[in-house]
């Protein structure tokens, strides 16, 4: 899993991977800096990455959305990536004194810190984000792929002439299609699962196989498959010859679509705006086409 981390602007929440407790930092109440439940309506909860420089280069003060601070060598830490069962956990440990955070139930003190070891639980967070509006897609056409192309038939309709004079009959199609569409993350920042979203997706256009993004937004919701169906509603002029039969059959192509994307965000707090990466997928259909072959009075007959 890549360990992201987040630029300076973008606010989280420090969430512990034993007792799922968020770190606070207040001015109002006593304790000023300590440990509760992790909560989205509490804005000393959230914090944000400030990158050091020079003798701090790769570590980080992490300052809060309510109280700020000034800058002390104490004050910056660097963020040591979990593996294992730990993967996409961390542990803050400091510049000064090598210790780590850790947030616990069972010992008292149940906050503080401590040598920065790899077996504790307790010492391991994670980024909770917070809450972003999706504001827009741009889709990565010229990278898209249609894969497992087929044709499939959506109707099949025998006509009969028994008159002496070429008849003009009507084909009707009618058909329903399920489509599915996802939206998944591949690098950058990561749009929290299950957040619903509406944009325009990709479509397949009938000539040369070309994208166009459909005009209507319809609502997704991220890391989850959605299902649609498309209508196919047509009807085709048939010519049927004297004392013969047609047979029409209608086809459309149908396939697995992928294309990349660029995801466009905004903080609905704060307004910070942020990309994500990833590719939408889905299966589709296109390209509605029908073929009719004749039979004559002889094979009729024979």
């Amino acid at each position: 899993m890549e360990f992201y981390i987040p630029p300076q602007g973008l606010f989280f929440r420090l969430q512990n991977y034993k007792t799922k407790y968020a770190i606070f930092s207040r001015n109002s109440l006593f304790p000023n800096f300590y440990h509760y439940k992790s909560v989205d309506k509490y804005d000393d909860q959230y914090w944000t990455l400030i990158p050091g420089t020079g003798k701090h280069s790769g570590y980080f003060r992490i300052e809060n959305y309510v109280t700020n601070a000034d800058k002390y060598d104490d004050q910056y830490w660097t963020l040591i990536p979990g593996t294992g069962k730990h993967s996409g956990y961390f542990r803050i440990e400091n510049y000064v004194t090598k210790y780590a955070i850790f947030s616990r139930f069972s010992t008292s003190p149940n906050f503080y810190h401590y040598k920065s070891v790899a077996k504790y639980d307790d010492q391991y967070w994670t980024f909770i984000f917070e809450n972003m509006i999706v504001e827009g897609v741009d889709y990565k056409f010229d990278e898209g792929k249609v894969l497992n192309v087929k044709s499939i038939h959506i109707g099949r309709q025998t006509l009969t002439n028994n008159t002496d004079a070429i008849q003009t009959m009507a084909f009707k199609v009618s058909e329903s299609q399920r489509h599915t569409s996802k939206f998944e993350h591949t690098s950058g920042f990561s749009l929290t699962i299950k957040t619903e979203f509406s944009v325009g997706i990709p479509e397949i256009m009938k000539a040369d196989i070309g994208l166009e993004v459909t005009t209507t937004s319809n609502t997704y919701t991220y890391g989850e498959e959605i299902s649609s169906e498309k209508i196919y509603l047509a009807e085709f002029p048939v010519n049927c010859l004297p004392k013969s039969k047609v047979v029409a059959v209608a086809t459309i192509n149908k396939g697995n679509l992928t294309v990349p994307y660029i995801m466009h965000l905004k903080s609905k707090n704060t307004g910070f705006k942020i990309d994500t990466y990833g590719t939408y997928s889905g299966v589709t259909t296109w390209n509605l086409g029908y073929t009719v072959d004749q039979i004559s009075d002889e094979q009729i007959s024979s």
